[in-house]
């Protein structure tokens, strides 16, 4: 009597096990899966599921705003690449960025003697002829040699020696003390060339609205190459 019993048991038991064995999947490009039983009695079951997942992300990417770039001081190619023009004065003549203003001679100034982008309104006071303006030329009363080795209050930042025209020129760049008529730490940069017993000078400064470093540029190619003085 035990032993259908017996018999029995091992049937359920190979069925159980078969039924329990692990299923396989294949990852592919399809998502229907099929699964294939044994039942105990000797037919298959088939169950085929299919799944669909879809899986979408979409990320927003927002460009942060364009920062205003910070003018950026001319190369030589920029300045030789300027269209410039001639300002005959008296006793020189100096060539200048043709879309720039130059000053109407007046009381105080002379021709040729203020040059700016924007519009030229002279000072009332002599001692500010100079500030603010991109480039002023003046001529002044006073022996080169005391000009050039003279020491003042100011802070040297640079010195070279040259020729402009065939004569004996320096330009320097200095930054105020404050002892002066310039605001402390406001730059100079100025050309000055000897005329035999009087000086010309070519200067910028870094007061006002308006680009020193490019105005540096600039007068580098006024004096350097525009400049022509007579008698």
């Amino acid at each position: 009597m035990r032993q259908p019993f017996l018999l029995l048991s091992t049937v359920l038991a190979l069925g159980l096990s078969g039924c329990s064995g692990e299923a396989e999947i294949d990852v592919d490009a399809s998502p229907d899966v099929t699964a294939t039983d044994t039942l105990s009695d000797g037919t298959t079951a088939t169950e085929t599921s299919t799944e669909t997942v879809t899986a979408t992300e979409t990320e927003t990417v927002t460009a942060e705003p364009t920062q205003p770039q910070a003018t950026s001081s001319p190369d030589d190619g920029d300045v030789a690449a300027l269209a410039f023009t001639d300002c005959e004065a008296e006793r020189y003549t100096i060539g200048y960025p043709q879309d720039w203003n130059v000053n109407e001679p007046d009381d105080l100034t002379d021709e040729c003697r203020i040059f700016h982008p924007g519009e030229i309104e002279t000072a009332d006071q002599p001692r500010d002829r100079d500030l603010h303006w991109a480039a002023s030329v003046y001529i002044d009363a006073v022996e080169y040699e005391g000009v050039r080795d003279a020491d003042g209050p100011d802070e040297e930042i640079d010195r070279r020696e040259l020729t402009v025209d065939g004569r004996d020129a320096f330009v320097r760049e200095t930054r105020s003390s404050g002892e002066a008529l310039m605001p402390e730490g406001e730059r100079r940069y100025a050309y000055t060339v000897d005329l035999d017993g009087e000086i010309l000078v070519v200067v910028t400064y870094s007061i006002g609205e308006t680009d020193y470093e490019r105005d540096k540029a600039i007068i580098d190619r006024m004096v350097t190459e525009e400049l022509s003085i007579s008698g």
